[in-house]
């Protein structure tokens, strides 16, 4: 599974297109950046630490369950679908450099644009059809998605965008609200824009610092 969220992560958001957006501008390989030549610094910081990864805002250690579920707030082109791409990146590259020893790293990350989230009836449909699992059936992926929910990272971007009426995915929005069997212990991201980051009352606010630079 590890391999598989990989390989969509460096695919598709380990590029940024540079090209004003068109049919043609997405199918030319030239007009695709790596994002590491883009990515400036960005700080994160909460009322109890300041850090540079999103990865550092959690204790992975499957004992550790407080302070699993955080909403990072920031207006739009503040860089938080920016933020969200890197973190996929810096989780492939240091599993691959040390995996997932010690509770360094979550053992899935599972990054999401919520746009891109309805009309799925279950949470592990959704993952199958978003990161193209052919090998995995739907029931043994849920299997295994809830025999590691401790080691999990469900982030989900954009979470102000999504709406029910344009489509809804009834686990998902269980999950969220710690009602989803199996998956209540999955640590959780959400990033939004002010107005909606307020219905988050029991979740830990996140703010994006400004930029830094490199």
């Amino acid at each position: 599974l590890q391999k598989s969220l990989c390989k969509k992560y460096r695919s598709e958001y380990g590029k940024v297109n540079l090209s004003p957006w068109s049919i043609e501008s997405e199918q030319l390989e030239s007009n695709f950046v790596d994002i590491s030549k883009l990515y400036v610094k960005q700080t994160f910081w909460t009322s109890e630490k300041k850090t540079s990864s999103i990865l550092d805002l959690f204790n992975w250690d499957p004992e550790k369950v407080g302070g699993s579920r955080k909403v990072l707030i920031g207006e739009q082109g503040t860089g938080k679908t920016m933020a969200m791409r890197q973190m996929t990146q810096e989780w492939c590259e240091k599993l691959q450099s040390y995996g997932n020893k010690d509770w360094q790293l979550p053992k899935f990350l599972i990054a999401i644009e919520a746009k891109d989230s309805k009309n799925f009836a279950t949470f592990s449909g959704m993952v199958k059809t978003y990161f193209d699992l052919d090998w995995i059936t739907e029931n043994g992926l849920e299997a295994l998605l809830k025999e590691n929910s401790l080691r999990s990272f469900l982030f989900l971007d954009g979470w102000d965008e999504y709406s029910k009426l344009s489509g809804s995915s009834p686990e998902l929005e269980r999950i969220i609200s710690k009602e989803a069997m199996g998956y209540k212990t999955m640590k959780l991201m959400l990033s939004s824009r002010q107005w909606k980051a307020v219905d988050f009352t029991s979740f830990g606010k996140v703010f994006l610092g400004k930029f830094q630079d490199q």
